[in-house]
């Protein structure tokens, strides 16, 4: 009898005593199985009476080697996790197959409200299972942002290495690989140290698992991560592979991005210095060969540079990337060009005009300034959070994390940076080409090399209206100067006259009326959302998938997206590419 009771408390059988019946063991109930479907189904009275009436006691397990308290943190079961705790449940017993903690149930299944309870009840965040997986892998692996967030804040470390030799970074990146987020919290908080760590079995590395994901939508981005991060490109797998090796047998495009990554510093530069070059070779080949030949000559130097430089286009989500100084490059070539000419023409045409060098001096100074204000002005960048060693040693920092992992769980609009470490507030955004979050972001322009923000938008808008003024002042002058160094005349004459003996001066003002139309367009649609208090960016992802489901999307979506995706080089159009 007493060992029929015995077995009652650890779940197993009831029994009647011996003068009840036949006296033999009957089954009556499954006292742990009832406790179990309370505690799934979260009733804490029915476990209450249950713990209270001695019928069972908080520690007793299962047939699965599994605790009330392992079932009450899988199930998000807070009240009765609160009452278990106070009855002295046991929190870091281990059980079920993989010999895991109440905590790391909770962990894969991201409860962050049970796992801080279990935390501060004494669990232990260290404790692995049979796979040498530990919380922070499991909430990694399992894609819990916010769990993850508090476990790294709480000391976790990033860098260590389960049963097989993966780091919670690599394993993201062998499983969701797509997961930029994830990634960006991981190598901001410390992951970083063990970026080039081995699997056991292959001998891949983070970067090896990401390109052989490198067919999944938005791995390029998690490639271009890891190599910002300090990724070695010469680590080899058991296979002796490399990941430039792995890249090219995998046949995705891939290895180009690599190849263009390590030439990056070389083609940076090109990318700026290329305008210049291929502007002034352009006038010296129409001067010297005359228009057919030279505008010949100068498409086929363009092409050939465009080729070398094709690189960058493949990666087009990296900021740091060949082309990226191209388009500052042109914006600065332009206005040397223009400028150098427009100044010359005055100066050619005598004292007579002296008035009209003086305005030219004020609008080339005033397009000048306002363009270096718009370039190297701060758009207005949040500041981020940077981990030097460990987050654990900075409690204030670590607090703040946690604070916001907390915040982010809740499920609010709450919007967090996993780069920055930071709260976004509205009209924000993460500008991947300078890595940093931008206060009332309206887009990233390629012809400043620098976002258009919340402390800059009023240069930008200075520096359009002082361009159209330079150049509309600038075509004035130039045709005057055409006119007196041809002789006079009829228009007809003078146009022919301008096009055989004033060839550079020509070509000039064609590239000034190439410049001054689409930068009226620009003007036109920045006056007109700052009229409507709405943003580039907002504009491009709220009213675009309104406007195309429209018939008239062919006669003004369609045009308005060319300007605007020529003018941002395609850094607002992502979410529509």
């Amino acid at each position: 009898f007493r060992r029929g009771i015995e077995g009652s408390r650890m779940g197993d059988v009831e029994v009647r005593p011996d003068g009840e019946g036949d006296g033999e063991a009957r089954p009556v109930r499954n006292i742990m199985t009832e406790a179990v479907k309370a505690v799934q189904w979260g009733k804490l009275d029915t476990l209450k009476r249950m713990v209270e009436g001695k019928e069972i006691r908080v520690n007793d397990r299962d047939d699965q080697n599994c605790s009330l308290l392992h079932w009450a943190s899988i199930n998000n079961r807070v009240e009765i996790v609160k009452y278990l705790l106070e009855k002295h449940a046991d929190v870091n017993r281990p059980g079920g197959i993989l010999q895991e903690t109440p905590l790391q149930w909770a962990a894969r299944q991201g409860h962050l409200d049970v796992v801080i309870l279990l935390y501060k009840a004494g669990g232990d965040l260290s404790i692995r299972s049979t796979e040498g997986l530990d919380a922070l892998m499991l909430a990694c692996h399992c894609q819990k942002f916010a769990l993850a967030m508090f476990l790294l804040s709480r000391g976790c470390s990033p860098n260590v290495q389960d049963a097989r030799g993966l780091t919670p970074l690599a394993r993201v990146c062998r499983h969701h690989s797509y997961d930029l987020r994830m990634i960006r919290l991981l190598l901001t908080l410390g992951a970083a140290k063990s970026i080039d760590a081995k699997h056991s079995q292959t001998g891949n590395t983070a970067l090896h698992w990401a390109i052989l994901q490198s067919r999944s939508q938005g791995t390029a981005k998690t490639i271009f991560a890891l190599l910002d991060a300090g990724a070695s490109l010469n680590v080899k797998n058991n296979k002796g592979k490399t990941a430039l090796q792995l890249a090219e047998e995998m046949k995705t495009g891939v290895d180009q991005v690599l190849k263009s990554y390590i030439n990056r510093k070389k083609q940076f530069m090109q990318g700026f210095a290329h305008p210049f070059l291929i502007g002034g070779g352009a006038l010296f080949a129409i001067m010297l060969l005359g228009w057919f030949l030279g505008l010949t000559v100068v498409f086929g130097v363009y092409y050939i540079v465009m080729s070398r430089m094709r690189g960058g286009r493949v990666h087009r989500h990296h900021g740091k990337h060949s082309m990226s100084l191209f388009p500052f490059g042109s914006a600065c070539a332009l206005i040397f060009y223009i400028s150098a000419t427009y100044l010359n023409c005055l100066l050619q045409m005598g004292t007579d005009h002296l008035l009209k060098l003086v305005v030219a001096v004020v609008l080339i100074g005033s397009t000048v300034f306002t363009f270096m204000k718009a370039v190297t002005m701060d758009p207005g960048y949040l500041e981020r959070i940077t981990v030097t060693d460990d987050i654990s040693r900075e409690p204030a920092k670590a607090e703040f994390i946690a604070k916001l992992s907390r915040r982010l769980a809740l499920g609010s609009s709450l919007k967090v940076c996993a780069t920055c470490i930071v709260e976004m507030p509205p009209r924000s955004k993460h500008d991947p080409m300078s890595d940093r979050c931008v206060q009332i972001f309206d887009h990233y322009c390629p012809f400043i090399n620098n976002c258009v923000g919340q402390n800059n938008h009023k240069y930008f808008m200075g520096f359009l209206i002082s361009v159209i003024l330079a150049i509309s002042n600038f075509l004035c002058v130039s045709v005057q100067y055409m006119y007196i160094t041809c002789g006079g005349g009829y228009f007809l004459e003078v146009i022919w006259c301008a096009f055989h003996e004033q060839r550079v001066q020509v070509a000039i003002t064609i590239a000034a009326i190439a410049v001054i139309i689409p930068v009226s367009c620009l003007l036109s649609w920045q006056s007109w959302f700052i009229a409507n208090s709405i943003t580039t960016y907002e504009y491009m992802r709220q009213y675009h998938a309104y406007s195309r489901a429209r018939w008239y999307r062919y006669f003004l979506v369609h045009p308005l997206d060319y300007v605007l995706s020529a003018f941002f080089s395609g850094a607002v159009l992502t979410p529509l590419n």
